[in-house]
C-alpha cells in the first residue's frame, strides 16, 4: 500500500473509497506537491496546514 494519499492512483481511491474518505475528511492539510487534501499531515508527502476562509 502507498504510504501517502499522494501516491494513491484513481483506481485505488475508488476501490478503497471508505478508507480514503476517513483519511481526507475533515481536511486540515493540503499537499504542496499534488494538491490533495488530508485530515492528518502524515497522509501527505508535502503537507501544509490550511485554515478555512473567513466568512464576511
Amino acid at each position: 500500500m502507498a504510504k501517502t494519499l499522494c501516491d494513491w492512483s484513481r483506481k485505488k481511491r475508488l476501490k478503497k473509497w471508505d478508507k480514503y474518505l476517513r483519511r481526507v475528511l475533515p481536511a486540515h492539510f493540503v499537499c504542496r506537491k499534488c494538491g490533495r487534501a488530508g485530515s492528518d499531515r502524515k497522509y501527505l508527502c508535502r503537507p501544509e496546514s490550511v485554515t478555512p476562509p473567513s466568512s464576511s
